[in-house]
């Protein structure tokens, strides 16, 4: 959070998509604290990778991001294009890629289960509230603690207030 605008930092892209993932983590755990008195619940959604959704094309990362990826995951060998990938994501027996059904089926899922009344500022994949793992897991599933800790939530509150120059009313 020294560096948010990434002015005195290298630029790396994926590290910068990686700190904008936890910034939405926060934002929402923040969002929750701001808006439960107004009955108003927050949450982080998770859509999976989607390799059908193009993510990426733009900065030129996307194929040799997604190279990578299937390098280590093992998972395909046939690397030249990511429309011959998308057919053996989806029957590979790792569960870890989605269509575009399965990527909105967490958010459709947040915005009308009951399961999640009078809940919030929680992070969410796969349709359920993710689990929480340590700092160090080597699963690629769960939310890390990082993502969800309430003071960091604050401390980011504080920094778009700052650069938005806007405060929210506190109830």
């Amino acid at each position: 959070m020294d560096d948010i605008n990434w002015e005195h930092t290298p630029y790396d892209p994926h590290l910068a998509y990686a700190q904008s993932k936890v910034a939405n983590g926060l934002f929402a755990v923040g969002l929750d604290q701001y808006g439960q008195t107004d009955n108003i619940r927050a949450f982080a959604v998770h859509p999976g990778l989607i390799p059908t959704s193009g993510l990426g094309r733009a900065s030129g990362q996307y194929h040799p991001f997604m190279s990578r990826l299937i390098n280590q995951l093992g998972l395909l060998h046939a690397r030249n294009t990511i429309e011959a990938a998308k057919v053996d994501f989806r029957t590979a027996d790792y569960d870890y890629y989605k269509t575009l059904q399965q990527g909105a089926a967490t958010q459709l899922w947040a915005a009308t289960s009951p399961q999640l009344n009078d809940m919030g500022g929680l992070f969410l994949e796969d349709s359920n509230v993710a689990t929480a793992v340590s700092a160090n897991s080597a699963s690629r599933f769960g939310v890390r603690p990082w993502t969800i800790d309430p003071h960091d939530a604050k401390r980011l509150w504080t920094i778009s207030e700052q650069l938005t120059n806007t405060k929210l009313p506190q109830n």
